[in-house]
């Protein structure tokens, strides 16, 4: 094992000298060099009987680099873990390392220097059973439902002919033919369309149409007529090629051929079976509350992030503690040979606080006993690719562990998903800790202050602001431990 010697610069930023002498490395470097002998088969010399003067000339530096960056790193991370220090980033290895020149003739002593930056012992402050927060629990008022109800009628609507008394939702067929002054063009255009009335630009020939009947004529400029691009008259409800339009008459004649008009489901079996799934509910009471309740948890996954923001926002400003930030300047530059001084410079306060609130994340998980394992990581994905493909009888159960063991195996979906499910279990972890206080507010007020939220934040909140995006429990005022997370 290597000796080491500990240079400070100040109490989080420090040179560590690791000394490695020859009975540190020198067993085991013959051990491997014994093992390249008996696999090695270099021309000239029998497999195994390569002699080891020429093993360690072709091959012993690399071997013994390999093994002295391996032993380096165990050594560092021994060295770290028996003095109790947090690591901040990484170690940075002086320039002095690359140029050590490795000798297998005499086996002799090697230094080799790193600096380092370590954070400092914290309390995590600003959350516990004193700390009161506010929750946002939106009103859930009748004309909401209402308008639920109606989009669930709209969603499910039949399609119906209706002869005269046309509306803006309604959509118009129409036979239309090119004109050459009063009569049809030779030769001229000829297509069959439809446009709903309430795309009709013409003043005068939406009131026309508004008040025809099925089989009447109207006439219009087609390339003023409708709110439609002229490249999507031609290419949509013409169907020819922009070539076209060099020869072509602006006028057009239609006959209304037929009005469709989208009628809305009625609120019965059928409908409730299309909607909430077969049995789930029978009434337009049941309905209701069931609406209610999907209403309910809508609003409550936005108001849970709005609280979690504020729980994080409290903890950073109570939790005081130093990190080293000169060190961490030295850091950015060595791991990014691309950042100049005055990008580190311009972005350093941001990456303080990223860090910050990556060390309390870390220090809270310890105190909360919070982990993520492999089948929840599973259950996860299994979740997403039902989420994805919902009752498709083409999604299967092999199919389904075949997708999960490739997202499993992608380094940045593990990621992402051990991300979030880390921090919904934080979540759940602090607000089971906290008081919750709801206020009540309207959808309206709701919404006004998620947009100032979203504009006042500060830029270095946004990542770390996009991991609680998805954060969900369920009724307003269940904070346990216990409660789920809807992916």
């Amino acid at each position: 094992m290597p000796t080491f010697h500990r240079e400070d610069i100040d109490s989080q930023h420090f040179i560590l000298s690791a000394i490695v002498v020859p009975s540190d490395y020198e067993p085991e470097l013959n051990a491997e060099l014994a093992k390249y002998r008996k696999e090695a088969s270099l021309k000239g010399f029998r497999k195994g009987k390569t002699p080891e003067s020429v093993l360690r000339k072709m091959f012993g530096k690399s071997i013994l680099a390999d093994l002295l960056n391996k032993k380096l790193n165990e050594a560092v991370e021994e060295f770290v873990r028996q003095n109790n220090l947090t690591l901040i980033g990484g170690p940075i290895p002086f320039e002095e390392n690359e140029h050590i020149e490795l000798d297998l003739r005499e086996m002799q002593e090697y230094t080799f220097r790193f600096e380092m930056g370590v954070g400092s012992d914290f309390e995590v402050k600003g959350y516990g059973p004193d700390h009161s927060y506010e929750r946002f629990e939106v009103e859930i008022t009748e004309s909401m439902i209402d308008d639920e109800l109606k989009n669930l009628q709209e969603m499910d609507a039949r399609a119906e002919e209706v002869e005269e008394g046309f509306a803006e939702n309604d959509h118009i067929y129409f036979q239309a033919v090119e004109l050459e002054g009063d009569a049809q063009r030779e030769g001229g255009a000829e297509a069959s369309f439809n446009v709903l009335v309430s795309v009709i630009n013409d003043e005068a020939l939406r009131a026309q149409v508004l008040s025809a009947q099925k089989g009447d004529t109207v006439r219009f400029n087609i390339f003023t007529a409708f709110d439609v691009e002229e490249e999507k008259v031609l290419s949509d409800l013409l169907q020819v090629e922009p070539e076209a339009r060099e020869q072509m008459n602006e006028q057009f004649e239609a006959v209304i051929e037929k009005v469709e008009r989208m009628v809305p489901t009625p609120l019965n079996q059928e409908l409730f079976d299309y909607a909430f799934g077969e049995g789930q509910v029978s009434s337009e009471a049941e309905a209701r509350d069931l609406l209610r309740q999907n209403l309910e948890r809508v609003f409550l996954r936005p108001a849970n992030s709005l609280m979690y923001v504020d729980i994080r926002d409290r903890i950073m400003e109570e939790t005081t503690f130093t990190l080293p930030e000169n060190f961490l300047k030295k850091w950015l530059a060595y791991t990014d040979e691309e950042l100049t001084e005055q990008a580190i410079e311009e972005n350093i306060d941001s990456f303080l606080e990223s860090t910050r609130w990556s060390l309390i994340r870390s220090k809270l998980a310890d105190e909360m006993d919070i982990r993520v394992d492999g089948e929840e990581l599973e259950e996860y994905f299994r979740n997403k690719i039902r989420g994805y493909f919902g009752n498709s009888p083409f999604v299967n159960h092999d199919f389904i562990n075949g997708m999960v063991q490739r997202l499993m195996e992608n380094e940045k979906s593990l990621r992402d998903a051990f991300d979030e499910i880390f921090t919904d279990k934080l979540f759940h972890g602090l607000a089971a800790r906290v008081t919750i206080t709801s206020k009540p507010v309207s959808k309206e007020a709701f919404n006004r202050h998620m947009e100032e939220r979203a504009k006042s934040a500060r830029p270095e909140q946004e990542e770390s602001d996009a991991e609680i995006a998805e954060i969900e429990t369920v009724d307003a005022g269940e904070t346990g431990p216990e409660t789920e997370t809807a992916q």
